[in-house]
């Protein structure tokens, strides 16, 4: 699996369980499966891609949103996958699909709560590394924004796979102690765990293990894909829960690895988090409001970063 794991009895279960659940889902005749299948051999087809895609209506919605809401050098809003598709390449293309395909199979029956903070930071996290790509050397574009969607998908799955025993632990723990929770409980973190989920599913190398250290500050001074996941999954609870600590722990790791000022990093944020409650509306997800500019001043006047501008 490339993760080595000190797990008590409860993480092994739940790893093997994992395994399985990925190993069902390639079997299954569900579209995920299919496009796994089918994007293996390098000479696929766009136009059998296109087809098997829009088999299924979500999927082929949420591509398209997601398509729009990145900024793949695209001059024009792009309306159907046939428009897509060309233009994303076939490594863009497995990437984007097997994400959403990957989300959907863990949000079935998860704790309405964790479903919805999951989206807050997913979305919010792939937009903002997308935004930011472009002032990291030898990164890609895609590999940000994708990876940003699946940061945390390890949280989405063991509150899945196992609710009893994952819900307590996430409850109870705020963000900055949620790992160190998880790993006296599980033996392992959701960065871990996630990092194996999308082992199993084949994604490039590049994204587990920027998904296993999406938390490391020091794996993020010399990995540009890691420092944008952290700066991204910083930004929700600054904009969202307002919350001192988180605030002014977003605007220093933008302030050390990206140069901003409190300006700036207010107008990323509010840009972000707009786009965020466009695409949840899109998506149907409730809860994920956009917090308007004069609250994020609030905010920064109230936690005496007004030095800093």
């Amino acid at each position: 699996m490339g993760h080595t794991f000190e797990a008590s009895f409860v993480g092994a279960m739940v790893l093997q369980q994992l395994i399985r659940s990925a190993s069902e889902l390639r079997a299954a005749s569900g579209v995920a499966a299919s496009v796994l299948d089918l994007t293996k051999n390098d000479n696929f087809r766009i136009a059998d891609l296109v087809k098997l895609i829009e088999r299924d209506p979500a999927l082929t919605a949420r591509m398209l949103s997601a398509v729009n809401a990145c900024q793949f050098g695209f001059t024009r809003q792009i309306s159907n996958l046939q428009q897509a598709l060309p233009i994303l390449g076939q490594r863009k293309l497995r990437s984007i699909a097997l994400s959403f395909s990957i989300i959907n199979t863990f949000s079935s029956d998860v704790d309405e709560k964790v479903y919805r903070d999951f989206w807050r930071r997913s979305l919010t996290t792939s937009l903002v590394a997308d935004r930011l790509s472009t002032s990291v050397s030898n990164v890609d574009r895609n590999d940000a924004y994708v990876a940003g969607l699946l940061a945390d998908i390890g949280i989405l799955a063991l509150a899945q796979l196992v609710p009893e025993v994952y819900l307590p632990v996430y409850e109870q723990a705020h963000d900055t102690t949620l790992a160190d929770a998880e790993r006296d409980v599980f033996g392992f973190d959701h960065a871990e765990f996630g990092a194996c989920l999308l082992e199993v599913w084949e994604f490039p190398q590049v994204l587990s293990s920027a998904v296993t250290d999406h938390h490391n500050k020091e794996k993020a001074k010399y990995d540009g894909l890691v420092r944008l996941l952290l700066a991204g999954n910083l930004v929700p609870n600054a904009i969202w829960l307002a919350q001192a600590s988180a605030f002014e722990a977003a605007f220093s790791c933008f302030e050390q690895f990206f140069q901003f000022d409190i300006q700036r990093f207010i107008d990323l944020a509010l840009e972000v988090n707009q786009a965020v409650a466009r695409e949840a509306e899109a998506f149907q997800i409730g809860g994920l409001r956009a917090v308007d500019g004069d609250t994020l001043e609030i905010i920064k006047d109230g936690f005496g970063l007004s030095a800093h501008c």
